[in-house]
């Protein structure tokens, strides 16, 4: 995989991210507008690292870093995919509407996903070699940890310390 197809695939990854946390904000928009607020936050952000993403593609893209100089782990596309497969399949339920699903359920589903964001991207700054990457994903890394934090301080209002 070249160094631009990672971008892509984080491009989408962000904002597949930022898709889920919007149909979830609209679900329980009605039923509790803190936790709805929460989320629709959260998926601005994830637009911003979208956004952040698309700036280092473009850098990326106009430096014209030949593929066989990208220095990208294979493994890293398997993590994505499959990050994004979940993150679709999450998508699905919502919008086929999941009525059994709490708030509080549903905003642990959203710190799941935040959480395996933040270790795979931490595994993925590890293997990637080209310093403009490396310190995306380490930017990408504090945001979610910085959403797991917003995530878990919610729960622990609504039901009380969460295990970490």
């Amino acid at each position: 995989m070249n160094l631009l197809s990672l971008l892509d695939r984080l491009q989408s990854l962000e904002h597949e991210a930022g898709c889920l946390y919007r149909t979830m904000a609209a679900r329980l928009r009605e039923s509790n507008a803190a936790a709805a607020e929460l989320l629709a936050r959260l998926a601005e952000e994830e637009k911003g690292h979208e956004q952040k993403v698309r700036l280092v593609r473009e850098i990326v893209a106009d430096a014209g870093q030949p593929p066989s100089q990208a220095g990208i782990d294979s493994g890293i596309t398997e993590r994505m995919d499959s990050q994004l497969g979940y993150i679709r399949e999450k998508q699905s339920l919502f919008a086929l509407g999941m009525p059994d699903l709490t708030v509080s359920q549903t905003i642990a589903m959203a710190l799941d996903i935040e959480v395996q964001l933040q270790e795979r991207h931490a595994l993925e700054a590890v293997h990637v070699h080209d310093v403009r990457i490396r310190q995306l994903m380490q930017s990408l890394v504090e945001a979610d940890g910085a959403h797991s934090d917003l995530l878990r301080e919610w729960l622990d209002k609504e039901t009380g310390p969460l295990p970490l």
